[in-house]
């Protein structure tokens, strides 16, 4: 029985902030339940729900993952190395929307390398 009970306990799942998450889920109810309000955000609100499940979902799986790891590693060093010269290159052939140069365009995709870097930063 002790062993059953090791196992749960080293589980990541138990050292999770639960009144954090609980707290950001509150929020995102109460801003699907003003959405909704609206009247007429009919596919939108639906969408948000989609992302809502979603972000839950990748919440829970990467919580599973130790991220002391970066601490002994050169991850985060290289990952911000990388950041730089991304957001360097976009002077250099990034695409101009709306009076800002922050898009990348690849064949017939764009993307924006800045909210992706904006989670390297953080970590």
């Amino acid at each position: 029985m002790s062993e059953f009970v090791n196992k749960i306990s080293r589980l990541r799942f138990f050292s999770i902030d639960w009144l954090l998450f609980f707290s950001a889920l509150l929020i995102s109810i109460i801003g699907l339940i003003t959405m909704d309000s609206f009247g007429e955000a009919g596919n939108y609100f639906s969408r948000q729900i989609i992302w809502l499940v979603v972000s839950v979902l990748v919440f829970f799986i990467l919580s599973q993952f130790d991220y002391r790891f970066l601490r002994r590693s050169g991850m985060v060093i290289t990952l911000f190395a990388i950041s730089v010269v991304v957001l360097l290159a976009l002077f250099a052939v990034g695409q101009i929307s709306k009076g800002a140069q922050s898009w990348f365009s690849v064949g017939g995709v764009s993307f924006q390398p800045a909210d992706a870097i904006k989670l390297v930063i953080i970590i």
